[in-house]
């Protein structure tokens, strides 16, 4: 039998029309380190947030290289946080950790993951992992998005930072595993209207389908710094 989820309170207020987050959609902010990427994005998520409801979920990865697996982890404990959010916790035993909410919450077509997805969580797996293992997380994160849109509009965001001192071919494989996880990102905004994307990166690939879609939409946000 499939796990009820709580409703969500209304809405405060409505996203304005034709915006990402009203209507889904990706915003991408890019510029290098210290032009405030993060402030502006903390921002767009507190406000969100409050004036939206529009729960967050997020993924990061670098600027160590190899850590991967540190962004499939952090995408299934912040979506499971917001199962907690929403009380589902309060459906099983009190001390249900993710594990066990995610063994309660996954969707059945998918529970042959499951013990690859525990040794994540319980942090018993390398540092990097192999992007079929990072595909299957991220079908695993995006199932149970489709389960909360139907109960809270959602924020996803990404980001990707770099090493100030790290040569371009020490993250290259990072960073195409994160490039191809705002894709299917993009994929998901595109067909559902109560989830929206927002990533944050030092230089966009534009020829991404979620850059491409920020760009399409003119929710493209480039930081140059003040001109001399």
């Amino acid at each position: 039998q499939a796990a009820q989820i709580p409703m969500a309170s209304a809405p405060c207020l409505k996203a304005p029309t034709g915006s990402p987050f009203a209507e889904g959609g990706i915003v991408v902010i890019e510029g290098l380190a210290g032009l405030g990427k993060i402030e502006l994005a903390e921002h767009v998520v507190v406000h969100c947030a409050t004036q939206f409801q529009m729960l967050p979920i997020f993924g990061t990865m670098g600027p160590r290289p190899f850590q991967s697996s540190c962004m499939a982890v952090e995408l299934l404990r912040s979506t499971i946080g917001v199962f907690w959010h929403l009380g589902f916790a309060h459906m099983f035993r009190e001390e249900c950790d993710c594990v066990e909410t995610l063994e309660h919450v996954m969707p059945h077509q998918l529970r042959g993951s499951l013990p690859l997805l525990c040794k994540l969580l319980r942090g018993e797996h390398a540092a990097s992992v192999h992007f079929d293992i990072f595909e299957t997380v991220v079908q695993v994160v995006i199932a149970l998005l489709l389960l909360l849109k139907k109960r809270t509009p959602i924020l996803v965001v990404l980001q990707f930072e770099h090493g100030t001192s790290l040569y371009s071919n020490t993250t290259r494989e990072d960073e195409e595993t994160f490039w191809k996880m705002t894709a299917a990102l993009a994929d998901l905004v595109q067909r559902e209207k109560s989830i929206a994307g927002l990533i944050l990166c030092r230089e966009a690939d534009r020829t991404n389908p979620a850059v491409q879609c920020a760009l399409d939409t003119n929710a493209f946000v480039a930081l140059t710094g003040l001109s001399k």
